[in-house]
């Protein structure tokens, strides 16, 4: 037995084997992340195609009605399950803004621009609800000329278990939103001055 030893030692017929064994996992480990990455990324691009698309869609003045918001917000939901059967997709959220300015900075603009709307100072009520509001988007508006923050968000799960070895979430959540400004059919009416109380 101990004359087998040495014999043993200098044996590298096995070590191919052991070698694969300790490569393999890491390998398709690094294989299934690349191609989770770049479904997620195919995804994304889908989900932003079609979110301009039909933001531009959205930009005329007769998409305003439900029926046609409805077929607008179906045609994202069909085109992300076709690329992501399984996905979640929330319905669309529109918001308008009378204007580009309005949606970096969504609060109503107050006499003296300290974003607080204090008794006796006056105010532009952008979204002409009759009170002061710390964002001026409508959900759901489509005035003339008026900026539609227009957002989809989608949820799926990942095609292979790699995030949770990395301690990762099984789902992932993609965001997209797109800003246009609706085609003037007709001219802004002016924005009314009111005053805090």
């Amino acid at each position: 037995m101990f004359r087998l030893l040495p014999r043993i030692g200098r044996d590298r017929s096995g070590v191919t084997i052991v070698e694969f064994a300790l490569v393999v996992p890491v390998l398709l480990a690094v294989v299934m992340g690349g191609f989770e990455l770049a479904y997620q990324g195919y995804v994304k691009a889908v989900v932003q195609g079609e979110l301009m698309t039909a933001g531009r869609n959205s930009a005329l003045e007769r998409a305003g009605s439900d029926d046609e918001r409805f077929i607008i917000d179906e045609s994202i939901r069909q085109a992300i399950l076709r690329v992501a059967p399984s996905a979640r997709v929330a319905p669309p959220q529109r918001v308008a803004f009378s204007s580009y300015a309005r949606v970096r900075s969504p609060a109503e603009p107050d006499g003296n621009n300290n974003g607080i709307c204090e008794p006796g100072e006056t105010y532009e009520d952008s979204n002409r609800n009759g009170q002061w509001d710390d964002n001026s988007g409508v959900a759901n508006g489509t005035g003339a000329k008026d900026v539609i923050v227009y957002t989809v968000n989608v949820e799926y799960d990942r095609l292979f278990p790699v995030g949770a070895l990395i301690g990762m979430s099984n789902t992932v959540e993609i965001s997209a939103s797109t800003n246009l400004r609706i085609q003037p059919y007709d001219m802004q009416g002016p924005v009314p001055v009111r005053t805090c109380s």
